[in-house]
């Protein structure tokens, strides 16, 4: 698409000073089937009610939002300013009467880069809308119906890939959510951390709100679809319900078997769809409940969780499925420790130099580390 331009002309004069106020509404046809007639419209509704009283009520708006900001007690000023960068962008980027959903980098500027083409993906899930449901949760709540709305797509996916249940693409286009990840990315096949991301994204929302009459509609046929989609997905053998052949976050060409990010999270999946069916007034498959007890989540002989079957501690960065095991899923190992230390060591794994993904050690850090050594992950992460 062309840019859009406006070019005003007039005669200045000497001495005096100007001031442009422009009204302007942009339609996508994703949104309406005359989306230049649309914005005309608004852009006459938006003039009815003038300049100075829309300016007034966003400035209300956003002395509302401001209030929730992040303050980083103790830390480098340059910090907190770039806290509130990525606060107003993220602000900025999302609004509860959003049709569609908002892409990793929303209205963010990154100079040469081609933002996975505007797709909607995980990262909404799991880091946007935890965010929101604080400070905006009729946004978050927006973003989570851009799921439930469009679940034909996702059930179409899974019946493709052989499964039941909903499948919810790595890249997810906005008007269809059909896949639409370019040919090379060949992670689109088997990323499949991804449903239950967005099933964790609804299940914090109802957590959080109690909103049980939105949840029957919108959360429930989510949670419902991705346990289904878990439950098919994976297999009972003698070391318990395993996820054979499948990749985590870190976007690798090869899948694996058991990573441990994918199985965490889909037990965690099982587990929420059982627990919330009662308040949703539904009734949960008892499978769940017994296939997440049995979840194979790989660990070593000092019960570190490895990021895979066949994981090596010295596996270079271009073949570790590392960043799985930072995330805001949780983890718990069946056995007993060995070690008092376990999680120290677990921790010290997880760290490990060869592990890439700056974005998920910051949220270990914040789980795990004092303040001061947060700050030291995500300068050297970022």
């Amino acid at each position: 698409m062309a840019p859009l331009r406006s070019t005003f002309a007039f005669r200045a004069r000497t001495g005096r000073a100007y001031r442009l106020r422009q009204m302007t509404a942009v339609v996508s046809e994703e949104m309406h089937h005359q989306p230049d007639l649309q914005a005309v419209w608004l852009a006459y509704g938006g003039l009815s009610r003038g300049f100075d009283a829309l300016r007034k009520e966003n400035r209300e708006a956003w002395d509302t939002l401001w209030r929730g900001r992040v303050n980083l007690v103790g830390a480098p000023t340059r910090w907190q300013a770039l806290a509130d960068a990525a606060y107003f962008y993220l602000q900025t980027s999302v609004h509860g009467s959003n049709p569609t959903s908002t892409s990793m980098f929303g209205l963010a500027y990154w100079p040469n880069y081609h933002y996975y083409r505007g797709h909607v993906m995980w990262d909404i899930e799991t880091f946007v809308v935890p965010t929101l449901i604080l400070s905006q949760p009729n946004a978050a709540r927006t973003l989570l119906e851009f799921r439930s709305q469009r679940l034909e797509g996702a059930r179409n996916n899974a019946s493709l890939h052989g499964y039941r249940g909903v499948q919810f693409p790595w890249e997810s286009s906005l008007r269809f959510a059909e896949e639409t990840a370019p040919r090379e990315a060949a992670a689109a096949a088997h990323e499949h951390h991804v449903s239950p991301d967005v099933a964790f994204a609804f299940s914090q929302y109802l957590h959080a709100t109690h909103d049980w009459e939105w949840g029957r509609e919108h959360a429930w046929p989510v949670l419902e679809g991705v346990a289904d989609w878990v439950a098919s997905r994976g297999i009972e053998t003698r070391r318990g319900f395993e996820i054979k052949q499948a990749g985590g976050v870190a976007e690798k060409p090869s899948p694996v078997d058991n990573n441990a990010f994918v199985n965490v999270a889909a037990r965690t999946a099982l587990l929420e769809a059982t627990a919330l069916a009662e308040p949703l007034r539904h009734v949960a498959d008892p499978a769940w409940a017994r296939l997440a007890r049995k979840m194979y989540v790989p660990v070593d002989r000092n019960d570190v969780i490895r990021n895979h079957d066949a994981y090596r501690h010295r596996e270079p960065p271009q073949s570790a499925h590392g960043r799985q095991t930072a995330s805001p899923v949780r983890a718990r190992c069946r056995r007993r420790p060995r070690r008092p230390d376990r999680r120290r060591s677990r921790l010290s794994h997880c760290k490990h130099p060869n592990i890439p993904g700056p974005e998920l050690d910051v949220i270990l850090g914040v789980e795990r580390f004092p303040s001061q050594n947060v700050v030291h992950l995500g300068g050297h992460g970022y």
